[in-house]
Order: structure tokens, then sequence, then C-alpha cells
């Protein structure tokens, strides 16, 4: 269970009251820690630092660099990143964070 389990309970209990009671149109709720699949970014980039806690700074084509952790198939299965694997994100448009969910395989 995570930390915000009940929080998000909660804001989903009052958001769907308030839908009901008909206070707001059902298009005005926007809730942005649930990110629609349609809503998430792939992007493709190198790791180029490996930080604590399965964080890493990874180096877009772009060259602009991106903070991106590890995702939590990846962790349970116990993938190992290193610097200079390339990877596949994903990440919602707006948040300076990304999801490592691929790691290429070497000489690909």
């Amino acid at each position: 269970m995570t930390p915000y389990y009940f929080f998000d309970k909660i804001i989903g209990i009052v958001a769907c009251y308030l839908i009901e009671q008909q206070q707001f149109p059902e298009e005005t709720v926007f809730l942005p820690y649930m990110a629609k699949a349609t809503d998430v970014e792939k992007i493709e980039g190198v790791v180029i630092e490996a930080l604590p806690n399965t964080s890493f700074r990874v180096r877009l084509k772009d060259d602009s660099v991106v903070l991106a952790y590890l995702s939590g198939k990846m962790r349970m299965y116990r993938i190992r990143i290193l610097v200079g694997d390339r990877v596949e994100m994903e990440r919602i448009p707006g948040d300076e964070r990304a999801r490592i969910v691929y790691r290429h395989k070497q000489g690909s």
C-alpha cells in the first residue's frame, strides 16, 4: 500500500460526490496523479549517471538531460541499469521526471 492510498481514496470519493451533486461538470475534474495511458509520451535516451534509490540522469536525443527512476516491474525483476545503457522511458507532459520502462539490449 502506498503512503498516498487513503489520500487518493478520499480525493476520489469527494470528486464523485461533487459530480453527483452537479456542483461542477464532470469534464472539469482533473486529478494530475492519475494519468491516462494516452497522456504519456514515450522517449528514449542514454544513461549518463546513476544516482541513489534507482534514480538516473538520462540524456535524450535532443541533448536535454532528464531525471528518471526505475519502474516497479523492473525493480521487482531486479533488472540492472548501468551507465551507457540505452533506455526507453515514459513521461507525463509537464513533469520533469520520467519512468524507465525498458532497457535495450547491448548492440541493438
